[in-house]
């Protein structure tokens, strides 16, 4: 910068104002009385200098010699006069008095923004979210963008921040860097005219080494969306203890959660927007997500319900969720969907043919495969459509207890004991068979036995009564439990 001041300031040939290749420098030119210039003078910009950067600060008047070429904003105290065919790219403030030309041009120069304001920075693994204050000045038009830059701190040139060139809005995710490295930031805004001031540096700290956060997902309600992430861990990928701030871009709007999931609510319908997530645990420490993809809220249709619960049962799977909040009129019923990842029938169970909607929790989808793996969504419908779906449950396995085995026969087989042969069950219930459980009990005072085997064929149960008569049956195991008895057999009698 630049900053000259003298009594009464006189210019008879060229000046040349040369920024060294700075296009933020500033040149300031203070003047006790009067500016006079002599006719043909100049005021030469070099090095990248501009025009918008030049001020001449005049206490009393100014006088400009004809055909003078001139350059910068002129504040006045008293009047200013311009001979003929003085060429000013500037502009010309006086206080008290009057501005006289003669048949002169000035145009005021086409300037960038003044510089982004407050500039800091919040630190994570391997990244550091930058975020700035909005230039007080737009310049001669609307700000359209802002770029950051970054430095090592052991180094000394300036590297662009790809993933930050060109943003609407602050903060942006610098990613790439080095943990364990200290890095130099700055941002500078551009309008349709180019780049303009550059922001102050700051340093961030070392960045922090924990494990980084993913990039939280978002679903969209009226006004609303429901947030979720992963947990935070250490480095032995344990669960850390953390408060969590979501914060919605555009707008900042917040909410704070110990758990992994909040509903972000006074969004602007139709307006997309990303998310993003700080985690601080105990000790102070934050760490920042990436951005959520971007969702739009809808307006007049409920948000998604969230699914608290899902149980398997034959055939069918029990759905518990919570209702949506947010929609504008009132919730008439809900959807379901089951969708298998290994072959299972698909159900999508919505009212119609006479069937009345389900307008609570829980929510039940049979007609299902057995053994199949599901997730299954609910989703909310009121009088302006339907909604957006949950986000999927988690995988549950529809499923029963087996059907009797195929009990073929049963045969003394030596001192005490009889031989009992078997087939598996028609239907296992969905799940494999763990084990079969073969018992026979006597009608006339023969001591009752049993006997277990992992596989379908031929078991002994010995430890009977010689001289009894004793009937046979078997049963069927699974993951879900015990299932009924096959018809007994023929009565024999233990020799």
């Amino acid at each position: 910068m630049g900053d000259n001041a003298v009594t009464a300031m006189a210019l008879t040939g060229t000046v040349t104002l040369d920024a060294g290749g700075n296009p933020d420098a500033v040149f300031i030119f203070r003047a006790g009385t009067t500016l006079t210039t002599s006719a043909l003078s100049a005021v030469v910009l070099a090095g990248g200098a501009n025009a918008c950067n030049v001020y001449w600060g005049i206490g009393s008047s100014a006088t400009l010699g004809a055909a003078t070429q001139f350059a910068g904003s002129m504040l006045i105290y008293s009047s200013a006069t311009l001979g003929a065919q003085v060429n000013d790219s500037g502009r010309i403030f006086a206080l008290n008095g009057a501005i006289t030309l003669d048949g002169d041009t000035v145009d005021a120069p086409t300037c960038g923004p003044s510089a982004p304001l407050a500039p800091q920075q919040v630190d994570g693994d391997g990244s550091t979210l930058v975020s700035w204050i909005a230039p007080a000045s737009q310049g001669s038009s609307a700000v359209s963008g802002y770029s950051v830059q970054f430095m090592d701190a052991s180094e000394s040139t300036w590297q662009d921040a790809t993933m930050c060139q060109g943003v609407t809005s602050t903060p942006c995710l610098v990613t790439g860097l080095d943990n364990a490295d200290g890095y130099i930031f700055r941002v500078r805004a551009s309008n349709a005219t180019g780049p303009g001031g550059t922001s102050g540096t700051w340093s961030a700290p070392t960045v922090d080494n924990s494990p980084p956060m993913s990039a939280p997902t978002a679903l969209p309600g009226h006004g609303s969306a429901m947030v979720s992430w992963l947990p935070l861990v250490d480095l032995n990928d344990a669960t850390v203890a953390a408060t969590y701030l979501v914060t919605s871009s555009p707008d900042g709007v917040t909410c704070v959660a110990v758990a992994t999931t909040c509903e972000v609510i006074g969004l602007g319908n139709d307006t997309n927007y990303t998310f993003s997530v700080e985690a601080t645990d105990a000790s102070g420490g934050t760490t920042f997500s990436p951005p959520s993809i971007g969702v739009t809220p809808i307006s007049g249709v409920p948000g998604p319900p969230v699914v608290t619960a899902v149980t398997g049962s034959k055939a069918a799977i029990t759905i518990a969720f919570a209702p949506p909040s947010g929609a504008s009129t009132a919730i008439t019923g809900y959807l379901a969907s089951c969708r298998s990842s290994d072959g299972g029938y698909v159900r999508i169970n919505k009212p119609g043919n006479g069937k009345p909607p389900v307008t609570a929790s829980p929510f039940i989808v049979s007609g299902l495969t057995n053994g199949a793996h599901y997730t299954c969504t609910v989703a909310a419908f009121n009088n302006q459509g339907t909604g957006i779906s949950s986000a999927p449950s988690s995988s549950v396995v529809p499923g029963t207890t087996p059907r009797p085995p195929r009990l073929i026969g049963a045969t003394p087989s030596g001192n005490g004991s009889v031989s009992v042969r078997f087939s598996v069950p028609i239907l296992s219930g969905g799940f494999l068979i763990a084990s079969y459980a073969v018992t026979c009990t006597s009608a006339n005072g023969g001591l009752t036995r049993s006997s277990s085997v992992s596989a379908a064929g031929v078991i002994d149960v010995t430890s009977l009564t010689n001289g009894r008569t004793y009937t046979c049956s078997v049963r069927a195991s699974n993951s879900v439990g015990t299932g009924p008895s096959s018809n007994p057999s023929k009565a024999v009698i233990v020799r």
